[in-house]
Formats: structure tokens, C-alpha cells, sequence
């Protein structure tokens, strides 16, 4: 139907959920939530679905060492922070971005 929005909560972009212009950006933001929930066991807004859609749409994701059983490094919190911003403006703006911040810190 129009105006339906398909998919989980837990994996929407803010932009997916008011209306706008969708783009890679928002697939860099669902990876970002993908990388958190690999690193945490968990998405980064969990709840019920009117509680997630209000945190994608105002709330900052913890970092997800706070939440990790694991070690995650510094630049791997940054760059998922980075990929969970509200504003596509502020995220990497090509999955080329993504890779080369991998790429620059493989040991």
C-alpha cells in the first residue's frame, strides 16, 4: 500500500522513516546497525516498535564497546558511530569510505 513502510524497526534509517530521499547513505546506515549487532549481540535501539522509530529518529547509539563482550577497537566504535548518524550528511558517503577505513586498519 502506499505510504506502508516495509521492513523491521530495528533496521530503519531516519530518513527511510519520515519520507526522504533514500540513497546509499541509507544502506550505510543499515550495515552500521548490522556491524553493531555483530559486535554486541544486539541492534543498537531495541524496544517496542514506536520506541525504536523514536530513537533512530532522536537518540545516539551507545558505542558499541559499552555493550560488547569484546575488545572493540577505537577506530571500529567510531566508524559505526559514524555510520549511525541521523543526517546522511554526516555518514560516510560511499561504502568505499566504509572499506577503506577496514582497509587502513588491518593488522
Amino acid at each position: 500500500m502506499t505510504g506502508q513502510h516495509l521492513g523491521q524497526a530495528e533496521y530503519m534509517a531516519p530518513e527511510y522513516i519520515t519520507g526522504f530521499i533514500l540513497d546509499a547513505r541509507t544502506d550505510i546506515y543499515a550495515l552500521g546497525i548490522l556491524i553493531f549487532e555483530l559486535l554486541t549481540g544486539q541492534p543498537p535501539f531495541v524496544g517496542s516498535t514506536p520506541a525504536i522509530i523514536g530513537k533512530h529518529l532522536h537518540s545516539p547509539p551507545f558505542p558499541p564497546s559499552d555493550l560488547s563482550m569484546h575488545n572493540v577497537p577505537a577506530w571500529l566504535d567510531a566508524l559505526v558511530l559514524r555510520m549511525l548518524q541521523k543526517d546522511p550528511a554526516d555518514r560516510p558517503q560511499t561504502i568505499m569510505e566504509v572499506v577503506e577505513v577496514f582497509a587502513a586498519n588491518q593488522q
